[in-house]
């Protein structure tokens, strides 16, 4: 029973839960912005593959 309680107790589930209320409106803001990131690292990905295969 103890170690249960133990388990319920630990400080990191609560954390966990607030880390990721807290990132899902951050990412929502930001989402444009990574979007556009993530596109260009796409992109360079994309050539940088393409010149060493080619």
């Amino acid at each position: 029973m103890s170690e249960r309680f133990d388990d319920q107790s630990r400080p990191a589930n609560p954390e966990r839960e607030d880390v990721s209320l807290s990132d899902s409106p951050v990412t929502n803001r930001k989402s444009p912005l990574l979007l556009m990131v993530t596109m260009v690292i796409v992109l360079i990905v994309i050539v940088v593959l393409f010149v060493v295969l080619g």
